[in-house]
């Protein structure tokens, strides 16, 4: 049964974008993660863009179901019936294709939670505030 639980490989739908077809497995890129999320999501933009200027790992933050030039269509609803989250919600894909994370619906405490996530994730730790990095 496909489902978008951490530790799952990321189900197969067919999207379509600009009038091309393909799957949501093409939507993960080299050694990128990918944000998956749908209309009332667009706030996950930030944060991806605040998750890749932090840690140098881009996250690509992909807008399914929308109306507006670039987003993806769904046009089956296949990624709506597998998604287990909002349209706000997000879901995470690690480079190689597996669910590293999710969130029902956008919220600020839910951001919080996947850059703390993030971290565990890439096993880094944050410095401790008397740290300065310089290790001299």
């Amino acid at each position: 049964m496909p489902t978008t639980a951490p530790g799952a490989r990321v189900p197969h739908a067919r999207l379509e974008q600009d009038g091309h077809a393909l799957s949501t497995l093409d939507l993960v890129e080299g050694l990128g993660f990918a944000l998956l999320t749908g209309v009332g999501g667009e706030a996950w933009h930030t944060v991806a863009d605040d998750l890749t200027t932090r840690t140098g790992v881009h996250v690509d933050v992909h807008v399914i179901g929308g109306h507006r030039p670039g987003d993806l269509a769904d046009p089956l609803g296949e990624w709506a019936d597998q998604r287990e989250v909002g349209t706000s919600g997000a879901v995470l894909v690690r480079p190689d294709r597996h669910v590293a994370w999710r969130a029902p619906e956008w919220s600020a405490p839910e951001a919080a939670k996947l850059c703390a996530d993030f971290d565990r994730i890439l096993a880094v730790s944050p410095l401790h505030p008397h740290q300065t990095g310089d290790r001299s």
